[in-house]
């Protein structure tokens, strides 16, 4: 094992938001996806309905990571790196 520059954290630092905004979207997405969870089991979502929910949300997840400039106009402008548009 290696240490490398492939995580979700690096690819969104790399598109440059800033340390805080990393990490305010890493605690967003986990507590989304934690209350989700929570309000499916509340309801009594049947389990297939939320798998397939999570499914599509690590497939969007992935999507996003692959393009993290995507979340960039979603930030407080002092959040990022640069101040380049």
């Amino acid at each position: 094992m290696h240490p490398d520059r492939e995580h979700l954290h690096h690819a969104l630092i790399g598109a440059g938001l800033g340390v805080r905004a990393t990490f305010v979207v890493l605690i967003f997405v986990t507590v989304l996806a934690g209350a989700a969870g929570i309000g499916l089991r509340h309801a009594g979502a049947a389990d297939w309905f939320s798998f397939s929910l999570y499914i599509a949300a690590s497939i969007g997840l992935v999507w996003v990571a692959r393009r993290p400039g995507l979340l960039r106009p979603l930030v407080p402008r002092r959040w990022l790196r640069d101040f380049a548009a």
